[in-house]
């Protein structure tokens, strides 16, 4: 993970849920106690154990240079398109979250991509 990205990225969590047993929820988590700068994303906002969850990309107070995608799998090549579109070049999809046509684009567009690994396990 750190050969990945660094504590001088700004990483961006999408599908982080106010439930703690969703993995939306621990990866965010996950990555505030090791010390990264992390946002929260998710369309209903928000606050979730006292961070603000962010709607979307564009709320965040300063650019994302990683996408950390925890999302269904049908919402991930429209999510890295958007972030493509925001400068984002790196993504982890969280198992669950890829799919085959999300991992070809990265592919076919020289994006930094990992897949089939779990950011918690390191």
């Amino acid at each position: 993970m750190e050969k990945f990205f660094s504590k001088d990225d700004v990483i961006a969590v999408f599908g982080v849920s106010t439930n703690p047993e969703k993995y939306g929820y621990k990866v965010f988590f996950d990555l505030l106690k090791f010390g990264y700068k992390v946002y929260a994303i998710h369309p209903d906002g928000g606050l979730v154990g006292g961070q603000v969850r962010y709607k979307n990309l564009n709320e965040l107070p300063e650019k994302a240079s990683v996408a950390v995608l925890v999302i269904p799998p049908v919402a991930a090549l429209s999510m890295i398109k958007d972030c493509v579109h925001a400068g984002i070049k790196k993504f982890w999809l969280q198992p669950g979250s890829e799919s085959d046509e999300s991992i070809q684009y990265c592919k076919d567009n020289n994006l930094q991509c990992i897949y089939n690994a779990c950011i918690m396990l390191r």
